[in-house]
């Protein structure tokens, strides 16, 4: 594939650790600039609970933002209060 099997190995390794930080409990909300283009825990912990439908990015949230499908943990928290 022309693919060195070092550069897998390394992107499967940092992909493990974004996943693992994504899906934790113990993270709340990153620095702001981060939470506007990245796929932080506080946005993929709302993918996960239901009814919630969006925040369907894996690694870049400006997509949810740009198709409309971006949900917050502040406003999902404020309806349901």
């Amino acid at each position: 594939l022309g693919l060195p099997p070092t550069h897998f190995i390394r992107h499967n390794r940092l992909n493990l650790i974004y996943q693992f930080w994504i899906h934790t409990e113990v993270v709340g909300r990153a620095h702001w600039a981060v939470e506007l283009v990245m796929n932080t825990a506080s946005h993929h912990r709302l993918h996960h609970r239901p009814p919630a439908n969006g925040n369907y990015a894996g690694v870049f949230i400006i997509w949810d933002r740009l198709f409309g499908t971006l949900l917050s943990e502040r406003h999902v928290n404020a309806k349901n209060v």
